[in-house]
């Protein structure tokens, strides 16, 4: 199962809209307003931000809204992610769900073997270090390095007839809040997120749950 399912799940049946830059929230007096860079604007009665931490914060120092300002010390570890599909009939190199193979890659994950591929494909996530320290190179050039990566891990030639990268600038909280979640200006904005409840999609179904339980007790 990929880890899109269930948000794909939970918004089938919900207005959702994408491609939208929220720029500015208006606290108003018993509402919220979201501005977005495309001139559209959304009323409600409450949000929760759960996007990375930073960027949050972001948005709300340009809307001038309050917060705790020990949220300015969590930060995140950037992730540079190949997605790789290969061309093999030999799979029992390959027979695993998860690797933790070394310093310069931090997983392995078989998507196949997890049954989100029907062709043998694997998405390696470089370490945070290693993502760090080449961030800024071409997709090209990175996608180069982490083949050669993964040849010295299976000591052979891979045969790859697809690749994708991805890069993640906020893959990982490095710290946690010692809350599940924020709330500010009387409840009306809540920030939730894998920065509160811990760096994985455990740690944000945590937060989720926590500001969940908050909203739930304040209507």
């Amino acid at each position: 199962i990929g880890m899109t399912i269930f948000a794909k799940d939970l918004a089938e049946n919900e207005n959702v809209y994408l491609s939208e830059k929220v720029i500015k929230i208006d606290i108003l007096h018993n509402s919220v307003n979201i501005i977005c860079d495309s001139n559209k604007t959304f009323e409600a009665k409450k949000i929760v931000m759960t996007c990375p931490l930073p960027q949050s914060l972001e948005i709300l120092k340009t809307s001038d809204i309050d917060y705790p300002k020990d949220l300015n010390t969590i930060l995140y570890g950037k992730a540079i992610v190949g997605l790789l599909e290969f061309n093999s009939e030999n799979n029992t190199q390959y027979d695993f769900n998860l690797l933790k193979p070394n310093s310069n890659i931090f997983t392995i994950a078989n998507n196949q073997a997890k049954g989100i591929s029907n062709k043998l494909a694997l998405s390696v996530v470089m370490s945070e270090s290693w993502s760090d320290y080449h961030f800024n190179l071409e997709d090209t050039e990175l996608l180069h390095l982490i083949q050669i990566e993964l040849q010295k891990h299976f000591n052979s030639e891979l045969p790859i007839i697809k690749c994708q990268l991805k890069k993640w600038r906020y893959a990982q909280p490095s710290t946690v809040y010692n809350e599940k979640h924020v709330s500010l200006n009387n409840g009306q904005i809540i920030i939730a997120g894998d920065a509160f409840g811990g760096g994985s999609i455990a740690g944000a179904l945590r937060s989720a749950n926590s500001a969940f339980e908050f909203l739930n007790t304040s209507i």
